[in-house]
């Protein structure tokens, strides 16, 4: 092959030759800058998807925003330690018997927290709380959540609302079971 481009370049004058590796040159410049290009291509869809991201957290922060406004603005709970049901907290929990729905799934609520290993009272509060709304989705029935639902709608409350208050009734029961006193919970609470 190279003997070929010897022949090649001494039949052709300097001018004939220069054109053809200026030829040869841009081709292989033209084939690179494509890559770059595409390469750029790719940083443009990982935008665009970036975009979306920051978008999708956006709208997410707000709708956190929001309800944590809502619930700040309805409370069912009173944020005094410890923490209790507001007024509006026990008369949903009177009505929605949220109390004996504790206790009928009291069997599989407590190994939950059990698993936990709270060491003291703030302990099992946290854990409560935290996992009232697994409560409601995993052990109330589909009669039993519509009926809250529908309870919700018809006050204008959100479901959200209603979970804290399952919280404080599992905490509540946990802790007579265990022989600790609700007030006990402000000895272990982190300071403020």
């Amino acid at each position: 092959m190279i003997e070929l481009l010897i022949k090649l370049v001494e039949q052709l004058n300097g001018a004939v030759f220069v054109l053809v590796v200026i030829l040869i040159v841009a081709f292989w410049a033209t084939y690179k800058l494509s890559g770059i290009i595409s390469l750029f291509g790719g940083f443009k869809e990982e935008r665009t998807d970036l975009k979306l991201d920051i978008k999708t957290i956006k709208n997410d922060l707000s709708n956190v925003s929001a309800t944590v406004k809502l619930l700040y603005d309805i409370r069912t709970i009173q944020t005094n330690s410890p923490i209790s049901l507001s007024e509006l907290g026990q008369t949903i929990s009177s009505d929605l018997f949220l109390s004996t729905k504790v206790d009928n799934y009291w069997d599989q609520i407590k190994p939950i927290i059990a698993s936990k290993n709270p060491s003291n009272p703030y302990d099992v509060q946290t854990i409560a709380l935290d996992n009232a709304k697994l409560f409601f989705d995993k052990f109330f029935d589909a009669n039993e959540k519509d009926v809250l639902k529908t309870y919700a709608y018809q006050k204008g409350l959100n479901v959200l609302q209603i979970y804290p208050i399952i919280g404080v009734h599992t905490r509540d029961r946990y802790l007579r079971e265990e022989g600790m006193k609700v007030d006990d919970i402000d000895t272990y609470a982190p300071p403020t």
